[in-house]
């Protein structure tokens, strides 16, 4: 017959894995906890907020769009192709300079740009085609975070 021989009597041993266990789940417990805290000090520091990271891109400010698929969608005329055109060149090129400005003066460029497209487009377009046109201005600048 085969005897077990221990160093500590069979209480002292239960109390002796019950302690080594506690201690165990308490580092465990310590190493998931600094995990997590790395990894929001990660996130912390490398986050912007959407807007602010997307208008500081002077791409964003790009809207140059595939004219011939806005004609298309709004249905034009070739006259009004012709002026559509022009009228949306002048505000890509309004667009750019808002990019290029400061910081503190690109809404209010932006603004302009803006004001000033949806105004020519209402004298181009009819009714339907024009509240087409400031649906899809609106979704461009949307998804673009300047508006």
């Amino acid at each position: 017959m085969r005897t077990h021989y221990s160093f500590f009597l069979p209480s002292q041993k239960k109390h002796y894995t019950f302690a080594l266990m506690k201690s165990r789940i308490s580092v465990m417990k310590k190493m998931i906890f600094i995990l997590v805290a790395m990894f929001a000090a990660a996130i912390g520091t490398f986050a912007e907020t959407k807007k602010e990271a997307k208008t500081d891109n002077i791409a964003v400010y790009n809207i140059d769009i595939k004219i011939n698929a806005l004609c298309v969608a709004l249905q034009l005329n070739e006259d009004q192709k012709e002026t559509v055109t022009d009228f949306h060149n002048t505000f890509c090129m309004e667009m750019l300079v808002a990019g290029n400005a400061e910081k503190s003066e690109r809404k209010k460029l932006v603004d302009h740009a803006v004001e000033n497209a949806v105004s020519n487009m209402s004298y181009i377009l009819t009714k339907e085609q024009y509240d087409k046109y400031v649906t899809i201005l609106n979704n461009t600048l949307y998804n673009r975070g300047l508006r």
